[in-house]
Parts: structure tokens; C-alpha cells; sequence
């Protein structure tokens, strides 16, 4: 494991790549959206089945915490999105339905 000793003088780590950092978690309300480049990802098992939280830095809010939901947790555990990628998430004001039950989804695009 590398040390602080072996990073070259005069380079330091951003905000949106320290893991330790506490930063605000996002829930988009319906026209919100997300975008900018994810710099950390996390998963991991729940009671109602796998999650995933993207770091993300967002271009107006600074670094920030997202819950995948929709299209961005399928592109997550499809392999479509990792650190790097610039990503544009946005919650649809239109609902949709699913089951009788509706909702707001949820839509990911990444850079080309």
C-alpha cells in the first residue's frame, strides 16, 4: 500500500476523490438532475436486494452521494458505469407505471 511519503511534493487530493469525506447524499425530486464525473462507487446488499452509491462530482453542487435507481443502478450492475465516466442522471417529471403503482423513473446517459 502506498504512503503519503511516496506522493511527489505539491500534489494533494481533491475533494471528490477522498473516501473519507463526509459529503451531502442526493435524492432527486422529479426535473432534478445530476451531472458530472463519478469519482467513487460503493455496493452492497440490503433486505431488498442489491444497491449501489456513486460519488459523483456534479458540476453545481460539488461532490455528493446518489443511490442508483432506474437506469443508472441497471448500467451500474450491467458493468456500463464506473469511476471516470462522466454521467447525466436525471429524475423524469412524467410519470410512469409499473404494476398499477407510479412513479417518476429515473434516466442515465453517459459521455461517448
Amino acid at each position: 500500500m502506498a504512503t503519503d511519503e511516496s506522493i511527489p511534493e505539491g500534489f494533494t487530493k481533491g475533494p471528490s476523490n477522498d473516501r473519507e469525506q463526509d459529503v451531502e447524499t442526493v435524492e432527486l425530486e422529479p426535473g432534478e438532475q445530476l451531472l458530472g464525473t463519478i469519482v467513487d462507487t460503493h455496493e452492497d446488499e440490503g433486505e431488498y436486494g442489491p444497491w449501489a452509491r456513486l460519488r459523483i462530482n456534479d458540476e453545481s453542487r460539488g461532490p455528493v452521494d446518489y443511490f442508483a435507481k432506474d437506469e443508472a443502478k441497471t448500467m451500474y450492475f450491467a458493468d456500463d458505469l464506473a469511476i471516470g465516466d462522466d454521467v447525466f442522471i436525471r429524475k423524469e417529471e412524467d410519470t410512469a407505471e409499473i404494476d398499477g403503482n407510479e412513479y417518476h423513473p429515473t434516466i442515465c446517459r453517459t459521455r461517448e
